[in-house]
């Protein structure tokens, strides 16, 4: 059986829709992103900072259990990152990985967006 997720993202937050059917998609998590404090080693913040995004994209990840497609959309090069992530999750290396770029939206407009990909 086939689990379709989309995922829209950026550095402070994601939100997870699951893809029932071509007419059915429904939200199923918002997960914001944590941000380090100020760091005045430049090292220790860069290191600090791939922590909290890993932490990020794992807890973005438990909403989406046996997936075997996954369309991520966002701003910037984030969903990129959180792509490459994916494909070197073992959970993940299987299932479909699509990407796309678009501005932040409605949780209505998101659903209608996934089922436009779906």
């Amino acid at each position: 059986m086939s689990k379709k997720f989309g995922v829209w993202i950026n550095t402070q937050k994601a939100v997870i829709a699951e893809i029932i059917d071509k007419d059915t998609c429904r939200i199923v998590d918002h997960v914001k992103a944590e941000h380090g404090g100020g760091n005045s080693n430049e090292n220790s913040a860069h290191n600090l900072e791939k922590s909290l995004q890993h932490k990020f994209f794992k807890e973005v990840c438990k909403d989406m259990q046996n997936a075997t497609s996954i369309h991520i959309t966002g701003t910037g090069n984030i969903q990129e990152q959180f792509a490459h992530y994916l494909k070197e999750t073992p959970q993940f290396k299987h299932a479909e990985i699509s990407d796309s770029t678009s501005n932040p939206m409605s949780d209505e407009a998101l659903v209608r967006f996934f089922l436009d990909k779906a």
